[in-house]
């Protein structure tokens, strides 16, 4: 075929096949289809790692793993290229979530400053027209992991609020294919408050 498809076209397929497959708790199909999705950035489209969009999808392995709670696995996988800020940023989240998982508050608390130190880069403050820009991501992921760190450290009062922050934030999102926040800030919240008895609330 003389078909030439494009970057955005090779990797929607993949993008979203991993997203369905990660939701749905189907961890393999979810690895193979983000690994899938990895390898053609990286071999055929590495110029395109510049921008937060495909540093996204670039991560998208470490999403589906923290969907599917391979904490051990997130904490060994090596850290993104430097240059790749957002790219860390995701990986601190899924680290730092793993390690808050794992009992690690003190190594969980490192990862979520190594975040939001890497939240001042002004390139994630430039919108993915017609879409949103990474910063909207990126703090989500800041209030989901600062709330699961807080929980874990017994300041339940201060996690709520920065899970419900977090739903919040992510409710502004606009909408398209994958989501670019692709695990519900919802679940964190619901499964929390389900753990203070508080059910009535966790049904909303």
């Amino acid at each position: 075929s003389n078909l030439k498809l494009g970057v955005f076209a090779l990797t929607h397929y993949d993008a979203v096949g991993t997203y369905c497959a990660m939701n749905a708790n189907m961890y393999e199909k979810g690895k193979e289809m983000s690994g899938h999705l990895h390898d053609i950035l990286v071999t055929k489209y590495p110029a395109h790692l510049s921008g937060t969009f495909f540093q996204y999808l670039y991560m998208m392995p470490m999403f589906n793993a923290v969907r599917c709670g391979k904490w051990d696995e997130i904490i060994a996988t090596p850290e993104p290229d430097t240059e790749r800020h957002y790219a860390r940023l995701l990986d601190n989240f899924g680290k730092g979530l793993a390690l808050v998982k794992r009992a690690n508050t003190i190594g969980a608390r490192q990862k979520l400053e190594q975040l939001q130190a890497l939240m001042k880069d002004s390139a994630l403050r430039i919108r993915n027209l017609p879409f949103n820009s990474a910063i909207q991501s990126a703090v989500i992921a800041e209030a989901i992991l600062k709330g699961e760190l807080l929980f874990a450290e017994g300041n339940t009062d201060a996690a709520i609020h920065s899970l419900e922050d977090a739903v919040s934030l992510e409710d502004k999102l606009i909408y398209r294919e994958p989501k670019e926040w692709p695990i519900p800030a919802r679940h964190f919240l619901g499964a929390r408050l389900l753990q203070l008895k508080r059910a009535a609330k966790a049904e909303q």
